[in-house]
């Protein structure tokens, strides 16, 4: 029995498994990332809204 009979099928099954497992995740997880990306954005615009009219009522604004 050499080291082959045992690496080569480790490599296929890990290979097989990163096919079938990992792959079908990596769109889900870039539209997550877009998703999340675009909601921050949101907050983020909102929350800076609300301090350019708080500043403005306060008269700090530059």
């Amino acid at each position: 029995m050499s080291p082959q009979d045992i690496l080569y099928p480790l490599g296929e099954f890990l290979t097989a498994t990163f096919e079938v497992g990992l792959l079908p995740i990596t769109n889900l997880f870039n539209y997550g990332a877009i998703v999340l990306g675009f909601v921050g954005l949101a907050v983020w615009l909102r929350m800076q809204l609300s301090y350019t009219a708080k500043a403005r009522k306060e008269g700090t604004i530059i």
